[in-house]
């Protein structure tokens, strides 16, 4: 809905440069049954003035046609939650006087593009978003459990959305007694549904449109316990070579499940689980992965976390820090696999 709304403002500000009007629509990518292009031609054709009956069967002669109508228009077109690149090929104008605002979860890395990558609010944007839900007296009564409330949300916007459509529903609920309902990660992904604003089935939909070894990475980086973790950790959940893990990787963090971290003088790199995806993927192993495996990467999680307990001086710059933790890393991974062979876990 952030993308959403983002791409409607900067719809209503280009507005002056598209004299002929502008063309929507909801592409429904990250649902069970996104738009097909060849429905979505249709409307459009219709909201271009075809008639019904003129409307041509097949994808290629409605493209056709579209483009057809738009080559001497100025059009702002704008495709929302798009799935992919073939979903939206299709409905590109194919004219230089026409634009294009397009919002999905997926990079879309073939398209010729300029992009602009959303991230979770920052804390005073999170606060500000929870005011304008719940109302800035409601906020300024409680500002530290406000400000817990967001940082439990992992300052996600769908999530912050939910807490306070939550909280507006019920208006004798203080916020401090929604801030007890998301402490216990048992309950958080849960608690963070109201209506059809429904944080689990917003991780449901991107995880089911991945593969099933880049599930099962996820799902072991979720009993890892972890939010940050090398590239060397996905080799190891996987019990696979570098270059498959890597790619498994890359392939998370397309479906923005993921993101990158930091990177080490090496050439090395970290990467990072939101909070609440953390908590989606270690609810999923549950549902999903054999119990020894269950017992057996949180028990490595437990014991990497202890190994990695080690002081790093205050003063040391990122890098460094980073370079010392992917070499304990590699430490913790080798001493836990010689243990392992002999039967400790």
């Amino acid at each position: 809905m952030r993308k959403t709304r983002l791409a409607v403002h900067a719809a209503h500000r280009l507005r002056r440069h598209f004299d002929d009007g502008q063309l929507y629509v909801n592409l429904h990518g990250q649902q069970h049954s996104p738009v097909d292009p060849d429905d979505a031609l249709a409307r459009f054709l219709r909201a271009l003035g075809v008639a019904e009956s003129e409307i041509p069967l097949g994808l290629d002669a409605r493209a056709e046609l579209y483009r057809s109508l738009l080559a001497d228009r100025r059009v702002l077109v704008m495709l929302d939650g798009a799935a992919d690149e073939s979903q939206i090929e299709p409905l590109l104008p194919g004219s230089g006087s026409c634009g294009v605002l397009i919002t999905s979860r997926a990079r879309l890395a073939a398209l010729p593009c300029t992009r602009l990558h959303l991230k979770v609010l920052d804390f005073g944007s999170a606060i500000r978003m929870l005011a304008r839900i719940v109302g800035d007296d409601r906020v300024s009564a409680d500002p530290l459990a406000g400000r817990e409330l967001v940082r439990l949300c992992g300052y996600l916007p769908l999530a912050v959305r939910v807490a306070g459509a939550k909280l507006v529903a019920h208006p004798h609920w203080k916020i401090s007694g929604l801030v007890s309902r998301l402490v216990d990660e048992r309950r958080r992904i849960a608690e963070l549904r109201h209506g059809a604003l429904d944080v689990r089935g917003s991780f449901d939909l991107s995880y089911q449109r991945i593969d099933p070894q880049a599930r099962r990475l996820l799902r072991r980086l979720g009993l890892l316990g972890l939010s940050v973790f090398s590239s060397r950790v996905a080799e190891q959940l996987l019990e696979t070579d570098r270059h498959t893990a890597e790619g498994t990787v890359d392939r998370l963090i397309d479906a923005q499940m993921l993101d990158i971290a930091d990177t080490e003088p090496a050439g090395g790199m970290w990467f990072r689980l939101h909070e609440l995806v953390r908590i989606y993927a270690r609810d999923q192993a549950e549902i999903e992965e054999d119990s020894q495996e269950i017992l057996r990467i949180t028990a490595l999680g437990r014991d990497c976390t202890a190994r990695l307990a080690v002081d790093v001086p205050v003063q040391a710059g990122a890098a460094e820090r980073q370079a010392g933790a992917a070499e304990r890393w590699n430490t913790a991974w080798k001493n836990w696999e010689a243990e392992a062979s002999v039967g400790s876990y």
